[in-house]
């Protein structure tokens, strides 16, 4: 999860295919959440492999 001004301030960044997030682990009333302090996108040098239908 990621609080607002979070949010506000990588809007862009959230909205890219491949996401780095850092933050921390919050525990509380038996959920479980990471919430994100630090976003950036991650940009692949390679192409990314077509996918496969494996049926």
């Amino acid at each position: 999860m990621a609080f607002p001004d979070t949010y506000r301030q990588n809007e862009l960044t959230f909205k890219q295919t491949f996401l780095v997030a850092s933050g921390y682990l919050s525990r509380k009333d038996g959920a479980c959440n990471i919430v994100i302090q630090r976003v950036e996108a991650l940009s692949l040098e390679a192409k990314v492999p077509a996918s496969r239908d494996w049926r």
